[in-house]
């Protein structure tokens, strides 16, 4: 367990790089407690790429659109 939480989590990995990738982290997230009840996580990726499955824990709140980029947020659940 963390002793270190955050407000905010962005991540912006490559496109190329797998959505399991991505979901193995945020799970680690979850999982070692480095988010506040109020913490919002943020994740950049191709609007052509799959949606991303957020772990337990983690609730999808809102997606936007740019472009050729979608930004998911979350919270913690």
């Amino acid at each position: 367990v963390s002793q270190s939480r955050y407000d905010v989590v962005f991540l912006d990995p490559p496109y190329e790089l797998p959505n399991n990738e991505i979901e193995k982290n945020l799970a680690a997230l979850v999982r070692n407690s480095f988010l506040k009840p109020s913490s919002v996580v943020a994740i950049e990726r191709d609007s052509k790429a799959r949606p991303i499955a957020w772990p337990e824990g983690l609730t999808e709140v809102k997606v936007r659109k740019y472009g050729a980029a979608t930004i998911y947020y979350a919270e913690p659940r």
